[in-house]
């Protein structure tokens, strides 16, 4: 795995979320690609349902970075949608990239702070876009 900030995210979220963990994945515009994939979730699902997952982030985050601009409450950072058994985040890097983080639902963490923990290692070192966080990321530790 190498050290870029979506692995070092992996590296970090199996550390503190274990068996949790379900799915971590990048995409952009042309497809998604895999950086973590718990063997259940990958045999419970078909290829074309997780192809519809993601054309279907694709769709959301265009309409998200149109609601965040119009509530005018700062830089969209991440999506969540909660379900009965899975929590999804959505962090979103522009309106077609982003990374997906899937757990159990019973995960019973903060999420503010894998949120917060999330965007900083999506970040990494690039010191603009550190200074552009919002103050409650410096109030998490890693």
């Amino acid at each position: 795995m190498s050290n870029d900030p979506p692995s070092r995210l992996v590296q970090w979220l199996e550390r503190t979320q274990g068996d949790h963990l379900r799915v971590v994945a990048r995409y952009d515009e042309d497809g998604y690609e895999w950086l973590f994939r718990r063997e259940d979730v990958a045999n419970t699902y078909s290829q074309d349902a997780f192809d519809r997952t993601f054309d279907n982030y694709r769709w959301i985050a265009p309409i998200a970075f149109d609601q965040a601009e119009a509530m005018e409450a700062g830089s969209l950072r991440a999506n969540m949608n909660v379900f009965d058994q899975v929590l999804v985040i959505q962090f979103l890097e522009a309106p077609e990239r982003g990374t997906i983080v899937s757990f159990d639902a019973d995960i019973g963490d903060d999420l503010v702070e894998i949120v917060a923990n999330g965007l900083q290692l999506l970040i990494g070192d690039r010191e603009a876009d550190l200074d552009a966080m919002p103050e409650w990321i410096s109030r998490t530790g890693e």
